[in-house]
């Protein structure tokens, strides 16, 4: 499955991109996600409790970090497994200077599903993804102002 998009944060790129990198930012607004723990550099795990369409899992996953450009670009990459199946995802971020000093996040990745999610089908996964996106960005907009 393959999911692109745009956000627009109202911070200059440096503080979006070490919003994006801190790990208790991403815990808190990562949904599902639980205690995050580091197992190395730029990488953790943690359990993700993912549910769509009736279909409830616990992941437990390592988030990876890489091809970081400060203020500019990385990669996260997801790997899962739960009783029932597996997942990966590996997204691509790059910030680039909006209008009125805003920052514009557009990110690109790709997901794959193995187990019952995956026989949910691409209609009721697409929408459920969008749904996750917005509110990861929402949340992070959150964290941003409550840090200002």
């Amino acid at each position: 499955m393959h999911v692109n998009g745009t956000y627009a944060f109202k911070a200059d790129r440096s503080t979006v991109y070490n919003l994006m990198q801190s790990t208790d930012a991403l815990q808190h607004c990562l949904p599902g996600a639980e205690e995050m723990e580091e197992i190395g550099p730029d990488q953790f795990r943690t359990t993700l409790k993912v549910g769509v369409a009736g279909i409830k899992g616990a992941y437990v996953c390592t988030i990876t970090t890489t091809n970081k450009v400060p203020n500019e670009s990385w990669t996260l990459t997801v790997e899962g497994q739960s009783k029932s199946g597996n997942l990966k995802g590996v997204g691509n971020f790059t910030l680039k200077d909006g209008e009125n000093g805003e920052t514009e996040l557009a990110y690109d990745g790709e997901a794959e599903l193995l187990g019952p999610l995956a026989g949910v089908g691409q209609r009721v996964m697409a929408p459920a993804a969008r749904m996750i996106i917005g509110q990861f960005f929402k949340c992070m907009t959150g964290q941003l102002e409550s840090n200002g």
